[in-house]
């Protein structure tokens, strides 16, 4: 029976879901952060990332791609080109907005080779120019650098008329000492080019005087790729 002039009160709703349900999920989240924590924390410590990479593959019908402790069997170092007992290995590589490329000559026994011709050129054929960068330094001893060359005098060697010999002999002493021994002589030489990221890129190699002959390659078909792999965060 209901007092006059009383108003009833709205009864109260129970919780659909118990606190011992709230709390589970609440360690539900806790444990799926921790483990990605956990996770993040053990690829670092290995020394090792989930990172984006973009690359440019050479076609093989040309060359052989090769691949280093960093390639991770997908990201080749670039393709080898063979012509008159030198070996090229030829890389392209997104740096900024643009491209560079590298080039690391390997000279056979007995050879004597001398650029011929300064010049890189990578052609996208979209309708646009081709794009020329010149070769002013190589480096001695590993990838060139076309903004380090400054800090790496040790190491690279100025290109005057005829230029650089190449040959697998080892390097000659600097006035301040000398160079590094080196087991296999490598000369690398870089350009940067205003090529944009293109999905596809000619690249032609410059020519080259082997033991007084001229060597000229074709052009190389470089093709674009991005993919996300777990690499080691020291390559």
């Amino acid at each position: 029976m209901v007092t006059p002039g009383a108003t009833m009160q709205d009864p109260v709703e129970s919780d659909a879901r118990p606190a011992q349900t709230r709390g589970t999920k609440l360690l539900r989240i806790v444990m799926r952060a921790l483990s990605a924590f956990l996770v993040t924390g053990l690829l670092v410590v290995g020394g090792c990332a989930p990172l984006p990479v973009t690359f440019y593959v050479g076609d093989s019908g040309v060359g052989r791609l090769s691949y280093n402790t960093c390639s991770l069997g997908a990201v080749p170092e670039g393709l080898v080109v063979e012509r008159g007992g030198v070996e090229v290995l030829a890389d392209i590589r997104p740096r900024g907005d643009n491209e560079v490329v590298q080039l690391r000559f390997d000279i056979g026994h007995g050879h004597q080779v001398r650029l011929a011709t300064r010049d890189i050129t990578a052609d996208p054929r979209d309708g646009s120019a081709p794009r020329t960068g010149m070769i002013e330094a190589i480096d001695l001893f590993d990838r060139a650098d076309p903004d380090g060359w400054k800090e790496n005098a040790a190491r690279r060697a100025g290109l005057r008329a005829p230029g650089i010999l190449m040959d697998d002999s080892q390097p000659p002493p600097l006035a301040t000492g000398l160079r590094p021994v080196l087991t296999v002589r490598h000369y690398w030489v870089a350009s940067a080019l205003a090529t944009g990221h293109a999905k596809v890129l000619w690249l032609q190699l410059p020519a080259l005087d082997v033991d007084g002959g001229l060597v000229v390659f074709p052009p190389i078909r470089f093709e674009r790729h991005t993919r996300v792999l777990i690499a080691p965060v020291n390559c």
